[in-house]
């Protein structure tokens, strides 16, 4: 999964390896995020949100 933000805190305990992948700045990383820990289908419900700050 692709994750852009500042930091992947959010999505870290849910895959066993995230790591940056582009520097977009600030709040733009982004971050590949690999060996899901769970079905997509209990992980998805709770990372599918946006925040724009």
């Amino acid at each position: 999964m692709l994750y852009v933000g500042s930091s992947p805190d959010e999505v870290h305990p849910h895959f066993t390896e995230v790591r940056k992948v582009a520097d977009g700045g600030k709040d733009a990383s982004v971050w590949l995020a690999t060996g899901k820990r769970e079905p997509w289908a209990s992980l998805w419900p709770r990372l599918r949100h946006l925040s724009v700050s």
